[in-house]
């Protein structure tokens, strides 16, 4: 922890400004990630089905995880439950894929943050004085309270781990010929069944051959540089901003133009969690009140000054 502490201190890593913001964000984060993971488990679950004429046990098991998930109700122990069951239902598919081992990470983060104070059935149950109610709140004691500093370095950790990732993930690039090349962007937009927009893409490179390259070019080299230098980038003021635009930028055009399951979805979300922090503002009744009471106090010693009565 101490590390921990040394490197978000010294790094230029977004710090949290409130928390109640931070976990009213990561209530609405929680219910669109639900959405998103039922909606492709069910998809998975419903071939199995297909093929096997039967549901097997880890499906529904996870899909019932997911549903609680999305309600938010025991949050603390369904989204540990929740950690297992993807990879174990993944694994028994054979779908596995990087979105879960983000999704992995996305459901780590608010499992450690405890962002299930907002929009959830344990809101609710968490206010009441019953023994239910108590049982719901030892489960929120495990992890504990958190404070600006210490929800930053939850969103630090997740982040690292997530940079280790891409990390290892350039390693595979490197020894790709077509990545080595240069040619990956433009192959892969160009292809019927990687992109949706393949047509538009192939008409593209026949009319501005030179153009295509030199953005596949551009493409590579900065999410190469992005992978690579990700962890050492937070700790400058420019490479947190250039972390946070590619980042978002590569998610929100794999998204619409490249068919890779749900990994865009889980990455916009965990950004938005991570690097993304609600900004601390003044209640417009308090700038107005400041401005009044500093205009008032100014007027004050200027009547003062030359003795006005």
């Amino acid at each position: 922890m101490k590390i921990l502490d040394y490197l978000v201190n010294k790094s230029k890593f977004p710090k949290v400004e409130s928390v109640e913001h931070e976990f009213k964000k990561i209530g609405i984060l929680r219910i669109a990630l639900g959405l998103f993971i039922l909606v492709r488990f069910f998809e998975i679950t419903n071939s199995l089905y297909f093929f096997e004429g039967a549901v097997p046990l880890v499906a529904l098991v996870t899909l019932f995880l997911i549903i609680l998930f999305l309600v938010g109700f025991s949050l603390p122990i369904v989204t540990l439950g929740l950690i297992v069951s993807v990879r174990l239902l993944d694994d028994y598919a054979s779908t596995n894929t990087l979105g879960t081992t983000i999704l992995i990470h996305v459901l780590l983060g608010m499992f450690l943050a405890n962002g299930g104070r907002y929009y959830s059935i344990d809101a609710i149950v968490t206010k009441g004085k019953n023994s239910f109610s108590k049982l719901f709140q030892f489960q929120y004691s495990l992890i504990g309270s958190h404070s600006e500093a210490s929800l930053t370095k939850v969103y630090f950790f997740i982040f690292g781990l997530y940079g280790l990732i891409s990390l290892g993930a350039l390693g595979y690039h490197i020894q790709d010929e077509y990545w080595v090349n240069a040619l990956t962007i433009k192959s892969l937009l160009s292809n019927s069944y990687l992109s949706a927009s393949y047509e538009g893409f192939r008409w593209f490179e026949n009319t501005f051959p030179n153009l295509i390259s030199l953005l596949s070019i551009v493409g590579v080299l900065g999410q190469s540089l992005f992978q690579f230098f990700m962890l050492l980038l937070v700790f400058s003021g420019w490479g947190v901003r250039f972390v946070k635009m590619w980042g978002m930028q590569f998610f929100v055009i794999s998204l619409l133009t490249i068919n890779l399951s749900y990994l865009p979805h889980i990455e916009i979300l965990l950004w938005m969690m991570i690097l993304y922090p609600i900004k601390k503002f003044k209640s417009q009744v308090s700038i107005i009140y400041d401005d009044h009471c500093n205009l008032c106090k100014q007027a004050m010693l200027f009547f003062k000054k030359y003795n006005f009565n």
